[in-house]
């Protein structure tokens, strides 16, 4: 069984994914992207917060916060390179921030899953 703070966890690193994302010097169209759709995922994750999780959901949160680490550390990185880096990073980077959205929507497409299972385990 997950841990209380599991749902926490992601919902917090979601949230310092959007306050890093607001506040980008460089490709802030494409981050700004990311966090609507962060929101959205924040709102799925919400009603799970608090509640024991079984070992399937907690994988997949796990496995979600580790593409939300690495969204939060290219999102981080557009705030503190300078402007000739990002210049000459810039496509690569705005890559990778499209690669954790879409790897992002694969986890996301479980959480309906997952809220599912969590519902019958309280009725059983």
């Amino acid at each position: 069984m997950a841990t209380v703070g599991d749902v926490a966890e992601v919902i917090s690193l979601i949230n310092k994914i959007i306050n890093a994302a607001e506040t980008a010097r460089a490709l802030k169209k494409d981050c700004l992207e990311l966090v609507e759709f962060l929101c959205y995922v924040r709102k799925n994750l919400e009603p799970l917060e608090g509640k024991p999780l079984s070992d399937a959901s907690t994988v997949t949160l796990r496995k979600l916060e580790d593409l939300l680490l690495r969204a939060y550390e290219v999102i981080d990185g557009c705030q503190r390179r300078n402007f000739l880096y990002l210049l000459i990073r810039g496509g690569r980077i705005q890559h990778r921030i499209k690669g954790a959205h879409s790897n992002i929507v694969d986890y996301l497409r479980l959480i309906p899953i997952m809220q599912q299972n969590e519902t019958q385990l309280f009725l059983v």
